[in-house]
Formats: C-alpha cells, structure tokens, sequence
C-alpha cells in the first residue's frame, strides 16, 4: 500500500473535480433557465415568447381591471 504523503494529491484532487461535477450535474438538474426547460419540454422559442406575451398581457389585464376598480371606488 503506498503511503498517505504520495497518494494525497491524487486523491484531494479528484476529490475536488468529483464536487466540481458533481455540483454542476446538481445545478443543471434542479436549477434549470427557461431556455433548458423549454429545451427539456420540446417547445420552440417562438412557442416560449408567445407563452411570455399572454403572461404579460394578462398580468397588464388585471392591473388595468384593479386601477378601474380604485377609480370606481
């Protein structure tokens, strides 16, 4: 068996790049962008921006509906 002094900067090295991957195997499985969870749904970026759009038209729909609401009041 070799000694710890020859096989402890293999090991403290592949220790690190094992956390390195491992960590970024763990980001992109449950931290993912809307462009890789579009990806990963098979929707086309047209299809992402048109979903974006209705979202934001709606929100704009109900602020306009609120603000009517407070004139009414």
């Amino acid at each position: 068996m070799l000694p710890w002094r020859v096989l402890r900067y293999p090991v403290v090295f592949g220790s690190c790049l094992m956390a390195y991957f491992g960590a970024f195997s763990f980001r992109r499985t449950y931290f993912k962008s809307d462009v890789e969870e579009a990806r990963d749904k098979n929707i086309s970026r047209a299809q992402t921006d048109h979903i974006k759009l209705e979202a934001t038209q709606q929100k704009v729909r109900m602020e306009l509906a609120h603000d009517k609401a407070q004139i009414q009041k």
